[in-house]
């Protein structure tokens, strides 16, 4: 099965990870080009205040190896896509073409986009109704 983008990026990276597998979004903000991932994470905690409700913080062990652990903010997939969609730079831009895409896709053909999710969502769901209450299904 073909890797979406979001999950390429978290399996590709040398990323601090939470022991529940969450992971530091400076971290991803570097991986993205932010030159300064605190200054840009509070940038966009002010204009996009709902893309880090997904967002926790935590006290991570620094990458240089130094004492002095800062509180860092931890997120999971979902919350890292609601931070991409806002992100500006090549890889915010590359999310929202194929966010768009995937809009465009199911538009045309929503039985076939779903059917292309099944693989994932029993892997991240199981055989458990997804968050939103009911298994995906759409009738032609």
């Amino acid at each position: 099965m073909k890797k979406d983008l979001v999950t390429t990026t978290l399996e590709a990276l040398d990323l601090r990870r939470t022991s529940d597998g969450r992971v530091s979004v400076f971290d991803l903000l570097i991986s993205a080009g932010a030159k300064n991932p605190r200054e840009t994470f509070k940038r966009l905690s002010e204009a996009f205040p709902h893309t880090v409700t997904k967002c926790d913080s935590v006290k991570l062990p620094r990458k240089d190896g130094k004492k002095g652990n800062l509180a860092t903010p931890v997120t999971n997939i979902e919350g890292w896509q609601a931070i991409l969609m806002v992100l500006p730079g090549l890889l915010g831009d590359k999310f929202r073409v194929a966010a768009n895409e995937l809009i465009s896709a199911f538009r045309n053909d929503p039985a076939k986009v779903v059917g292309d999710a099944q693989p994932l969502l029993k892997k991240y769901f199981g055989d458990r109704k997804q968050p939103h209450g009911a298994l995906i299904q759409v009738s032609q």
